[in-house]
């Protein structure tokens, strides 16, 4: 294993890179081990985001290997402990899953051996980031090259409603405000669209007012409160008491808000609460930001497609050949084919059911029943964001909604 400490143009920060070529014995290669979980601790990799890359000359899991074996042998163990005391996994990766074979025609046998592997200061660094192993050529493994995927600059991201905001005292009573101050023409679902279109500029403005650069905030919160702790702890006085008491709120509020905000972009939904759970909130959002991201395409010419405006024009012009085009009304005939196919027909009961009214209680209860910790709607808001301002925002949702149902039209 060579390790290298890299700064790369238009990259702020310095990175490490440990290239391996592992031994072919297992028994020897338990040093490499040793050495990469020692490089994991040492002061080297301490808090710098951190790559190893190479033939390890094991395999990590039995689907790793095209034999078809479910055994999980001694070495794939040693391999998986080193990984997990290193605290470092498979960075997500493009093209072949397998990256080398035996050249045996007879009797081929192909397994992925080499990997690229990352800790958690990368995964925050490079968000974007992907290996992609290509062709062998002429050699018997396949190459590795990882591509940082750099976030670009200056892109306007969409709103999104962060729930957070919703546990500070003086929130609701803003969008209360703000919604009273509104006046609109026009139909209910275009007041009501109107409306929650403006709501967004107050959103924001209080947002940056509490909460912007939060991570930031949190850091300098932290220290402050250290400060406190640590002159009250040298000179115990009411005064210097009170101080502390103030800095821990301020840092309290400020750290709950940011594991609140990084909970909901992580979209863990198996834990409920937790002690502080940043870093672990930190490395699910990376991980989803990572598997989300689309980095190449491959068009029906076989051409690679890799520049984000040109994945988003293929994939318009994809859809808009699969279901673009004039159609034209169904006539009798179409629509007793299709009844021949779907034979069944609902009771008088259950067209009556179907055809009742619908009220605003029912509007209410569906609203209530949304799930929580979901991708928002197109708007951006959140189904937390609609039952807590519930008694703000409901009576015109309400009437939205039953203008829909009265009128059978909708805003496009």
């Amino acid at each position: 294993m060579i390790t290298c400490r890299l700064k790369l143009p238009n990259v702020s920060s310095e990175i490490v890179v440990s290239f391996v070529y592992a031994v072919n014995c297992r028994y020897r290669r338990r040093e490499l081990w040793q050495d990469i979980c020692q490089m994991a601790i040492s002061s080297c990799t301490a808090n710098t985001p951190w790559l190893l890359l190479g033939d390890f000359n094991q395999s990590l899991d039995p689907a790793d290997a095209s034999t078809g074996s479910s055994r999980i042998t001694a070495g794939m163990n040693e391999f998986r402990q080193c990984l997990s005391q290193a605290d470092i996994s498979d960075l997500p990766y493009r093209g072949n899953h397998f990256t080398w074979w035996n050249k045996q025609e007879e009797n081929p046998i192909a397994k992925k051996i080499d990997r690229v592997l990352a800790n958690d200061k990368w995964r925050t660094s490079f968000p974007l980031s992907y290996s992609n192993f290509g062709e062998p050529e002429f050699s018997d493994h396949s190459p590795s090259c990882v591509h940082l995927g750099i976030l670009a600059q200056g892109k306007k991201s969409p709103f999104k409603f962060s729930n957070f905001l919703l546990h500070h005292s003086g929130f609701l009573g803003v969008v209360a405000d703000a919604w009273r101050d509104m006046h609109f023409q026009g139909t209910s679902m275009f007041i009501l669209s109107k409306k929650l279109k403006l709501l967004k500029r107050t959103i924001k403005s209080f947002s940056r007012e509490n909460y912007s650069d939060l991570e930031r905030r949190v850091s300098e919160a932290s220290k402050i409160l250290i400060s406190c702790q640590n002159n009250f702890l040298m000179a115990p006085s009411p005064q210097l008491a009170a101080l502390e008491k103030i800095a821990h709120s301020k840092w309290l509020e400020l750290a709950i808000a940011e594991e609140r905000f990084l909970a909901q972009r992580a979209r863990i939904s198996w834990l409920a609460h937790g002690d502080c759970n940043s870093s672990f909130f930190h490395k699910m959002v990376a991980s989803r930001r990572a598997g989300n991201q689309i980095h190449y395409l491959i068009d029906p010419s076989g051409r690679r497609i890799e520049t984000q405006e040109d994945i988003a024009a293929h994939c318009v012009d994809f859809y808009t050949s699969l279901l673009g085009g004039n159609t034209q009304p169904l006539d009798q005939s179409d629509i007793d084919l299709i009844s021949s196919f779907v034979p069944f027909k609902c009771t008088e009961e259950v067209r009556s059911l179907l055809s009742t009214a619908v009220t605003p209680d029912k509007i209410k209860a569906e609203i209530f029943s949304l799930p929580l910790n979901k991708s928002p709607g197109p708007d951006g808001y959140s189904s937390e964001f609609l039952k807590a301002s519930w008694n703000i925002i409901g009576q015109e949702v309400t009437t939205a909604i039953l203008e829909f149902f009265s009128s059978g039209q909708i805003l496009k």
